[in-house]
């Protein structure tokens, strides 16, 4: 089997996550409200919750690279460490 480096375009990538992200984040906003509102009794509301908590979580952890967090996180592990002073 040929193993090799599978390039998939930011914009490709971008579609896939409003399509897949940002329904679960609706309804995620949408519980939380009608939990604060009253609308549902709150056993319910963390059910709900607990369910569609990848929603929020999932642009989140999707814009990192694209923000540069993880661009900073691998410079910073290539930094050498600090030396001791001599003395």
């Amino acid at each position: 089997m040929k193993s090799g480096k599978l390039h998939i375009p930011r914009w490709l990538l971008g579609i896939e996550m409003l399509v897949c992200f940002v329904p679960l984040t609706l309804l995620g906003v949408a519980v939380a409200g009608a939990a604060f509102a009253g609308a549902i009794p709150p056993s319910s509301a963390v059910l709900y919750l607990s369910e569609v908590a990848v929603g929020p979580l999932g642009p989140i952890i999707a814009l990192l690279p694209a923000i540069g967090v993880a661009h900073l996180l691998v410079i910073a592990k290539r930094a050498p460490p600090p030396r001791a002073p001599i003395g």
